[in-house]
């Protein structure tokens, strides 16, 4: 015999919620904004990169930033998970 359940809230969220994701895909979009156009002004960072490709593209440091961004959000819980 199948439970019954009450599928009325299916699909409705809290507005705390909703405003909650959307502010934080605000700061991810300004973080990764701001800190792509720091690096491709910062001569010591072109430098740095030209050790690793003949010609740093823009593909490359979006890439950074997004890894810069994924320990910037959960660095600390993947340090728990490792300590």
């Amino acid at each position: 015999m199948e439970e019954e359940h009450d599928d009325s809230t299916l699909g409705k969220f809290p507005q705390d919620d909703i405003d909650k994701v959307f502010e934080e895909l605000r700061t991810k979009r300004e973080l990764k904004f701001k800190w792509q156009k720091e690096l491709e002004e910062n001569k010591a960072f072109q430098t740095y990169l030209e050790g690793f490709y003949s010609t740093p593209s823009e593909s490359t440091i979006k890439q950074y930033v997004s890894k810069k961004y994924l320990w910037h959000r959960f660095g600390d819980d993947i340090a728990k998970e490792i300590i």
